[in-house]
Parts: structure tokens; C-alpha cells; sequence
């Protein structure tokens, strides 16, 4: 195999690599909008169950609606990915922005899967590519080593003379 065709194996895997990665990125903070979306209308609108439930957000603040990843927030939206709250279905809104949390939630599952799929193989195309590398200079270098007994020419010359 040839160095170039080595390097266009590699490359093309590591702009697979790099495009899985962007949309698997993408998904993910496409999700988490859509969770804090209704973080803020939990705490906002439903104040009495978000103290019941002790407070899942615990980064949230009232004068900030900011928040950053928790161990709280990993278990809300688990929770919610899979069994939303009553008050989600008082809404419209609220369904679609729950619909498309989880659809995006399925898709980053989807990438991920896509992704590991694609550095597994572009790492056994590596290994593939190298091993054929070094097999290819192993191949040449034992006909250069011999190339010069056989030229000497010490032991012909020798007889001959």
C-alpha cells in the first residue's frame, strides 16, 4: 500500500471522526437547551413541585436562570426523558420542546454509536495501513542487503583469479 493511499485512509477517518463528533456535540446542546427550557418553567411556573423534589437544580438561583450540569440535572433529565411530568402535558409547548428533548436524545445515542463505529474501524484501517507499511519496507530492505554481497563480487573475483 502506498503512503498516499495510507494518507487518504487516515485523513478521510479522521474527518468522519471529526464530523461524528461536531453533530454528536450539536445533539447534545441542542438537548440540553431543550431541558433547560423547562428547568425555567418548572421552577418558575411550578414552584411547589420543584421544592417537593428537592430542589433538582440546586445551580439554579432567582436571580439567574442559568445553570450548569449537575449531578441533579443528570437525574432530572434521565427522569424526564422517560416519564415526564404531568405538567408538561398541560402545555403544547411544553410537549413539543419534551418531544424534541428526546428526539435529540435519541439521535445522540444514534451518533454515538456512529462514532464508535467509526474510530473502531479507523483505527483497524491504521493498524491495516501500517502493518502493510512495514511490510513493504521489511520486503525491501532484505533485497538491498543482498544486492551488495552479490556485487562485491570478493569471492567470484577470488576463484576467478
Amino acid at each position: 500500500m502506498s503512503p498516499e493511499t495510507t494518507s487518504v485512509i487516515f485523513f478521510t477517518g479522521a474527518a468522519l471522526m471529526i464530523c461524528a463528533f461536531s453533530a454528536l456535540m450539536i445533539s447534545e446542546i441542542v438537548k440540553q437547551r431543550c431541558y433547560w427550557k423547562l428547568v425555567r418553567v418548572f421552577y418558575k411556573e411550578h414552584r411547589e413541585e420543584w421544592l417537593q423534589e428537592g430542589k433538582p437544580d440546586h445551580v439554579l438561583l432567582e436571580g439567574s436562570m442559568t445553570g450548569g450540569r449537575s449531578r441533579g440535572s443528570a437525574l432530572l433529565l434521565s427522569k424526564w426523558l422517560y416519564s415526564p411530568p404531568a405538567w408538561i402535558a398541560t402545555s403544547e409547548d411544553l410537549g413539543r420542546i419534551h418531544r424534541r428533548m428526546c428526539r435529540w436524545d435519541r439521535v445522540s445515542k444514534r451518533i454515538t454509536i456512529v462514532l464508535i463505529l467509526v474510530v473502531l474501524l479507523g483505527l483497524n484501517a491504521l493498524v491495516f495501513a501500517f502493518g502493510r507499511m512495514k511490510k513493504d519496507e521489511q520486503s525491501v530492505a532484505p533485497s538491498q542487503s543482498v544486492a551488495p554481497s552479490l556485487n562485491s563480487g570478493s569471492t567470484v573475483r577470488g576463484s576467478e583469479g
